[in-house]
């Protein structure tokens, strides 16, 4: 689009006649004079000391200060400008000097003026702050920039005083990728053009990268200011500008460049078409790729690190060596856990379970380790460069499970316990323990007269687990029959859920259930009171039971053991109405619907 000034309704009788070449510097463009992979913003890269570089960049720019007048008419103060800049550069400990040296070739105007010569001749540094190359998340660092008053040209393409810039600069390198972002602020002498006041500044750019080859890649800056006195107001004073290129590596040290702009509001310096061309000589720096200390250059190995082992530490090549490769295992192939393994002889390294490290020949002490297991070391021969792996089988030290039963008095209880597939253990004085490998069991205690009581144990190799059990007398008899409860199944009010207060009575029956698979199946009972309606307490006897069942299932007991049934108020223990008929009546029964003879021990 064409880049126009806006005018004010009190500015509509002025015409051309009228303007002036004003003094201002309508090239906003200013190639950077040693960014990587954008043209026009910098980046935070600093090359190393005494590295220098130079540049030839072209730039034409279309119609980058033109007035709009009321009736729509336009005057263009600079129709076209053709320039080019000289950059050198060079970088001196943590700074890069830099010179811009600008030559119009020529220069178009509807008024007087125009012409070529020579443009504002620039001094631009850079200061390093953070590098990336020191393991800074992102490179940081101080732009400074001083304009001399030195332009020829009869044209708005040149101060008339000192300018300035002192700005932030920061970019990140990510893969082939490369971001930069420059803000600072930029002093100008202060000149008015018709409405528009032009003073200091504040500017902006951000430009990326991408590498495409080694040797070629794409390019994209947006750049522009925005004056202190008029931020948001007069878009004349602030234009904004992009600038699509790509790069070239033509040479070793010559890369060529280009891009094409455009300007995207009517702001003065922000042209309707940009091109730009640029040749740079820029010696390829010095690098250690492999980071181990040599340059390049005298480095045998450039992309691989010296190992530093003290033999032949200059040649910049690892030293020829075998890798050694240490497995800790059990006696069944797995992984010990926990292990650990120490390798020492001429070279050595440590780790895990698995462990490994390049070693020279020689001989080495392996010792593997690891709580609760019997630890083991191996001597071991290397020769040639010949890798090796060693295996060393480690044996589990046996658990110990220590079980401590007392009764409800806290006084000792002789019960007999079984841990995991174990055969029974009896316990003397409520005392008993079982050796066994490590692993996660489930402990089970038993004694005449009390309740069943499992428990849950992870024991790692070598570890003593203690199992404190305090019984409880049991609430549940076996008989011919049924299995009798001396407890009630305790619901809430008018409903069929099972109070907390019932979850240990309901879990020995299903521990009678577990320990007697000759019980084929259990048929559950649910009775009501009288009170109420018939059709309502048959209904909740029925929910009642089937709540029992499945509380049983979930606690372990086969669905197909067990089945449910509801009678209401129609098979009372007590008959009357009275509280104590009531609470009699209202029951859960448990009776063996079906069982088989009990399998005999062989």
């Amino acid at each position: 689009m064409l880049l126009i000034l806006a005018l004010f309704p009190s500015l509509l009788a002025q015409d051309a006649s009228n303007l002036t070449m004003p003094a201002l510097n309508a090239q906003a463009f200013r190639p950077s004079i040693d960014s990587r992979m954008t043209l026009w913003t910098d980046d935070a890269f600093l090359a190393p000391g005494g590295h220098p570089s130079l540049r030839l960049a072209a730039n034409w720019a279309h119609n980058p200060l033109v007035v709009r007048w009321d009736d729509g008419s336009t005057t263009a103060l600079v129709r076209d400008a053709v320039n080019l800049d000289l950059l050198a550069g060079i970088t001196l400990w943590r700074i890069r000097a830099g010179l811009d040296l600008p030559l119009y070739l020529l220069s178009t105007s509807e008024i007087q003026g125009g012409g070529a010569g020579l443009g504002d001749i620039a001094v631009d540094l850079r200061g390093s702050i953070l590098s990336e190359e020191e393991d800074a998340p992102l490179a940081l660092a101080i732009g400074a920039r001083v304009g001399l008053p030195t332009a020829t040209v009869d044209a708005s393409l040149g101060s008339d005083g000192l300018t300035g810039e002192l700005g932030l600069i920061a970019s990140k390198t990510m893969g082939k990728a490369l971001l930069a972002a420059n803000l600072g602020t930029r002093f100008n002498p202060q000149t008015k053009l018709v409405n528009v006041e032009v003073d200091d500044q504040l500017y902006y750019r951000l430009g990326g990268g991408y590498a495409l080859t080694d040797d070629a890649g794409l390019s994209l800056d947006l750049a522009g200011h925005v004056n202190y006195n008029e931020p948001f107001g007069n878009p004349a004073a602030n234009p904004f500008e992009g600038l699509l290129g790509g790069w070239y590596r033509i040479a070793d040290a010559f890369t060529l460049r280009g891009g094409v702009g455009h300007g995207f509001t009517r702001g003065i310096a922000s042209p309707t078409v940009r091109l730009v061309a640029m040749l740079g000589w820029e010696p390829p720096i010095e690098s250690d790729l492999d980071g181990d200390g040599l340059l390049d250059s005298v480095d045998a190995c450039p992309e691989q690190a010296e190992d530093a082992d003290g033999w032949e530490d200059r040649d910049g090549c690892p030293d020829p060596s075998a890798l050694l490769t240490v497995r800790v295992v059990d006696d069944q192939g797995a992984p010990v856990p926990g292990a650990s393994v120490e390798v020492s002889g001429p070279q050595g390294f440590d780790g895990g379970s698995e462990a490994s490290g390049d070693v020279h020949p020689g001989s080495y002490q392996v010792t593997a380790s690891a709580e609760g297991w019997a630890a083991d070391v191996q001597v071991v021969e290397l020769q040639g460069d010949a890798d090796q792996v060693v295996t060393i089988t480690m044996l589990a030290k046996p658990a110990l499970v220590q079980v401590v039963v007392v009764g409800p008095d806290d006084a000792p209880v002789d019960a007999s316990f079984t841990v995991g597939d174990s055969d029974p253990v009896s316990t003397s004085k409520g005392r008993g323990e079982l050796e066994l490998a490590a692993g996660n069991y489930g402990v089970t205690i038993r004694a005449e007269g009390f309740a069943v009581e499992n428990r849950k144990l992870s024991l790692k190799p070598g570890e003593t687990g203690v199992v404190e059990v305090k019984l409880r007398p049991t609430q549940v008899e076996l008989t011919v029959e049924k299995i009798e409860v001396k407890g009630e199944v305790y619901f809430d009010t008018a409903k069929a859920t099972i109070q907390a207060e019932s979850n240990a009575l309901l879990d020995e029956v299903a521990q009678v259930m577990i320990d007697h698979p000759e019980l084929v199946r259990l048929r559950i009972e649910g009775h009501t009171d009288s009170r109420g309606e018939a059709a309502y307490n048959l209904q909740l006897s029925k929910d009642r039971a089937a709540a029992v069942k499945a509380y049983l299932q979930g606690k372990g007991v086969a669905p197909d053991r067990l089945e449910s049934e509801g009678y209401g108020e129609t098979k009372p223990l007590m008959r009357g109405e009275s509280a104590a008929a009531w609470e009699k009546n209202r029951r859960v029964d448990f009776f063996i619907a079906e069982r088989v003879e009990p399998a005999k021990a062989n």
